[in-house]
Formats: structure tokens, sequence, C-alpha cells
């Protein structure tokens, strides 16, 4: 497995301040909903809650950080970290301590630096989003691939004029909507131009770097397009990484 890519989102969990004194606790979560399968997260989260504080009731809010203000009944939620400083502003954040991570080692301290402020934890990071190559120990021709293009010189353009790949051939990686294809292009431009969002900002589309747009087509042409497009529902990751089990392609 290689990261090929690099960091775009950190989404954190961090509670907020208010929890009910009542018989019965109960605890309101609002998770991140951008995930390969939320139902999978909502029952894995709740069997794991009720074995390890079953004293405590755990309720669910939909919420979309991105689009949607804060329910007033979360106790707990999960945001991309890009608004932590208006969470400061408004004071939904809790100062929390080193002890409050677990295997705080573990983590980059790249990552850590994006959730604190002033050495103070305002959240305690879960996902990271980024791209990762997944190989054979057959496909010893990859072991060392750094970038899209040192992929590509390895599989080639494979994308037929219409239709989906031959089995067990090309690249599978999915890109099912422009949401999804905004963050590959911009994570191409700041691979192709080594340089922070702040500057790159705002983007002239007639300005994109070569480097940038060619990385995207080789992507297209080794996947194909109506096999990266494709919809599969709110379980796309997984079948995709079931293909892979199964035999077929190259995934990220």
């Amino acid at each position: 497995m290689k990261r090929i890519i690099f960091l775009l989102i950190i989404l954190v969990l961090i509670p907020v301040c208010h929890v009910s004194a009542q018989a019965k606790v109960v605890l309101t979560l609002a998770l991140y909903p951008y995930v390969p399968d939320l139902s999978r997260f909502k029952s894995a989260i709740s069997e794991e809650w009720e074995k390890r504080h079953p004293e405590v009731q755990l309720k669910f809010s939909d919420w979309d950080c991105y689009s949607e203000t804060l329910p007033e009944n979360a106790d707990v939620f999960v945001y991309d970290t890009v608004y932590m400083n208006n969470y400061l502003k408004q004071g939904l954040l809790l100062p929390l301590t080193w002890n409050d991570a677990k295997n705080i080692d573990d983590i980059f301290p790249f990552v850590m630096d994006s959730c604190t402020v002033d050495e103070v934890i305002y959240a305690i990071p879960k996902f990271l989003c980024s791209e990762f190559l997944y190989t054979r120990k057959s496909d010893t021709e990859l072991d060392d691939i750094e970038n899209i293009r040192e992929l590509y010189d390895v599989i080639g353009d494979l994308a037929p004029e219409e239709g989906l790949l031959p089995m067990n051939e090309g690249l599978l990686v999915s890109i099912p909507s422009n949401m999804n294809a905004s963050f590959w292009l911009v994570q191409a431009l700041v691979d192709a131009e080594q340089a922070d969002l702040s500057v790159l900002f705002p983007l002239d589309p007639e300005k994109i770097p070569q480097a940038a747009a060619d990385s995207l087509w080789m992507i297209r042409d080794m996947a194909g397009f109506e096999d990266m497009t494709l919809k599969t529902d709110n379980n796309g990751p997984y079948i995709f990484g079931e293909w892979f089990t199964d035999g077929e392609g190259v995934n990220i």
C-alpha cells in the first residue's frame, strides 16, 4: 500500500458542552455523512457503545457540516477541520487534554497540529481523507510507484471508446460525482504546483496547470470513464474493494 496523494480533509470527533442530567442519560451524536456506508458506521458505534456504556442511551442526529447548522441537541459531532476556527468563535468546542485521545503517538504530528490552537486540542482526528494505492504481491512492477505518471507508464491507456473495461484489467477508482471529481482536481493542482491552497484559489479555469490536467486524464484512461463514474448507491468503495479482492484491477 502506498500513499500517492496527500491530505485533503481531516475529520474530527469533538464533544460540546451539554449532557442532560436525567435518570437515563442521553448522548446525541452527529456523524459525518460522507462515508462509504453510514448505516454500518452507526451500527458499529451503537454495538460498541452498548458494551461500554449501557447506562447511557446513544442517539444519532442527522447533520451535514458543509450545508447545515449544527443541531442544538448535539453533544458530540464529527466535522471537517476547515470549520474549526468558526466553531471556536461560536463557542461550540470544548478544550481537550492529550489524555483524551487514545494512542496519540500513532497520529501524525501534522494531523494533530490541525486540531490544536495555541497548543490546546479542540478535536480528536478520526478520518484522514486521502488516496492510497493497493497492489498485489505479484504486481512487482508497481512496488515503487510514487505518482500518477509512474502508474500510467505501467498500466497505460486501457479505456474503451464506450462501455466498461474488460474484467481484471485497469485501475479501480471510484469518482462517481462532481464533488468527488473536484476533490481530485484540488489534489492534482496542489501536487502539480507544490503550493498551498490559499495560493491557488480563486481558480481560473483557463489557467489550470497542464500537469494537473494530464494526471486527471491519465486516471480516466487507466480506469475507463464509465467504470470510475459508476454509481453504486452508498457502497462504492466497499464494492470496488470486493472486486479487487476477487482479482480485478489495481485499486485506489
